[in-house]
């Protein structure tokens, strides 16, 4: 008679389809989430609120970004130039200056 060894059972995690893919920001704080914080990652997938908790992170960086950009251009407004390549570097500065703020919200944990 074949014995066979006792197979461990592992728990299924099941990740809610909201048919709205994640953004950057979603998909940076996903992977950032199992990287850094292990932890929290499998404690949120095993009550079901990671990809609700990742959702709401993602619209609150993109309202800081919004938010962001608005206060910089008040501080710095734009040239008063016709060159579109001014006013283009003139924005570039302003998103990198955001993106760096991003970057840094990026590294938290939900």
């Amino acid at each position: 008679m074949t014995t066979y060894p006792q197979q461990k059972l592992l728990p299924a995690i099941y990740i809610r389809d909201d048919s709205q893919p994640l953004s950057a920001y979603g998909l940076e704080l996903l992977h950032n989430m199992k990287e850094s914080y292990p932890e929290r990652y499998w404690q949120l997938s095993f009550e079901g609120t990671l990809m609700e908790r990742i959702r709401q992170r993602e619209q609150e960086l993109t309202e800081l970004k919004l938010r962001l950009l608005d206060e910089l251009e008040h501080q710095s407004p734009r040239p008063k130039t016709d060159s579109f390549l001014i006013i283009a570097n003139h924005m570039n500065a302003l998103a990198e200056q955001a993106g760096a703020v991003i970057a840094e919200e990026l590294k938290k944990p939900v």
